[in-house]
């Protein structure tokens, strides 16, 4: 479970490394000709909430980063949340194409802890669609890591 805090920190792309134990969220800032704005970015509780408004089109315009410090390089983890969303729509959970529908979804997606990467890495949009999911409210909550045996 990631390290509780009350700091949700806009930082640069990939900016996850920085401070472990730290949320950021980076917003496209007219990157592909689009500019995305997160009108609202909370952590609260540990539950994420996202709203964001988008125009033109860029796969990772809205992203969240986590870097978890007692995660071991090399090593497997699942991670399981909730995405309650307001729109329909693919996304990228650590590297993989996550389909969302209006409402609630339960994600679970396993990957092996690479150093130097966010140990969570939130893409809302797909690279090989080259698209970015429409502007809406994405609330995270019940966000789990656990190393796979």
């Amino acid at each position: 479970t990631p390290e509780e805090t009350d700091t949700l920190a806009n930082g640069g792309e990939g900016d996850a490394t920085a401070k472990p134990g730290q949320w950021i969220y980076w917003n496209d800032q007219n990157w592909c000709n689009s500019t995305v704005t997160a009108s609202e970015a909370k952590l609260d509780n540990g539950t994420i909430t996202l709203t964001y408004t988008s125009v033109g089109h860029c796969w990772f315009g809205m992203q969240l980063f986590y870097k978890d410090a007692t995660h071991a390089e090399g090593k497997s983890y699942k991670l399981t949340m909730k995405i309650n969303s307001s729109v329909a729509g693919d996304i990228t959970v650590n590297g993989q194409k996550v389909t969302l529908v209006e409402g609630e979804n339960n994600v679970e997606v396993t990957y092996t802890e690479a150093a130097g990467k966010a140990s969570i890495s939130i893409q809302f949009g797909v690279e090989a669609d080259n698209t970015m999911i429409a502007a809406g409210t994405f609330v995270l909550s019940d966000i789990v890591t656990a190393e796979v045996a």
